[in-house]
């Protein structure tokens, strides 16, 4: 397991900046068309496997423990969500989750075969 959402996200925006588009992405999703989402009773599990790590945290809901790990047991950190993607999860589709459930993805690189 090695990095949360947040710290995806914060990889994510170093790298845009580095690439001088952190302007663009600052400024929109600034002010009032960014809408706060919240854990509601009923949140499950979508299945994310097959999806890029970005569409696949998109989709997941705000929950507190999501990681990631190197699928091929390279022990390599997935800095960049768009260039990798999900094998395997856990918990399975369909799993109801509470804010306690921690959330692992299984990735490689886009374009690398699943183990």
């Amino acid at each position: 397991m090695r990095k949360t959402r947040l710290m995806i996200i914060a990889a994510v925006a170093l790298g845009a900046s580095i690439a001088g588009a952190l302007p663009a992405v600052a400024a929109s999703t600034s002010g009032a068309d960014v809408q706060a989402r919240t854990v509601t009773a009923a949140e499950t599990m979508p299945n994310v496997v097959g999806q890029s790590l970005w569409t696949a945290l998109d989709e997941l809901p705000p929950l507190g423990d999501i990681s990631t790990v190197d699928a091929t047991g390279a022990d390599r950190i997935a800095l960049l969500p768009t260039i990798w993607k999900v094998c395997t999860q856990t918990p399975a589709p369909g799993t109801e989750l509470t804010p306690d459930t921690p959330i692992t993805l299984g990735v490689v690189k886009t374009g690398e075969t699943c183990p």
